[in-house]
């Protein structure tokens, strides 16, 4: 499946290891992650999202074994710079933990660096099926992947 498909009114904007994402300007929730069916014709188990963000994290921890798990978070503390490598499942929830300017300077830092590889991985998807197209071209083949 590629960047630009069509599935139930989302276009394709990325395409990675089985998974795409979409983006619908006229659904309720505009952006949507889905596998892709086997036979590659096809998508199931969809993810549903209001935040560009949170389903270009979704896409990349589906298509992305390694994402999840090793999520680099640079942070200063007191002057001193540190990076720190985490699972988004060891730092505490909103709900136990204010929000103070600190927290939300971090987020907003770790909200540039998820824009920044979200647009790294739809030039790397961009590049693949350019890649792929020459090869079908190359082989005198049509057929989609």
């Amino acid at each position: 499946m590629s960047i630009g498909t069509v599935i139930q009114s989302y276009a394709v904007i990325a395409a990675a290891n089985g998974y795409v994402m979409g983006k619908s300007p006229t659904a309720p929730q505009p952006y949507a992650v889905w596998k892709v069916d086997d036979d590659g014709k096809g998508v199931c188990i969809g993810h549903y999202f209001f935040d560009r963000e949170e389903a270009e994290w979704d896409f990349c921890a589906r298509a992305f074994e390694w994402f999840e798990d090793n999520v680099n978070i640079h942070m200063i503390e007191d002057g001193e710079e540190t990076s720190e490598t985490h699972s988004v499942f060891d730092t505490p929830t909103s709900k136990e933990q204010p929000l103070d300017r600190g927290l939300i300077d971090g987020l907003r830092e770790i909200g540039m660096h998820m824009t920044m590889a979200a647009k790294l991985v739809d030039e790397m998807c961009a590049i693949v099926d350019g890649l792929k197209a020459e090869r079908r071209g190359a082989d005198g083949n049509d057929n989609n992947d």
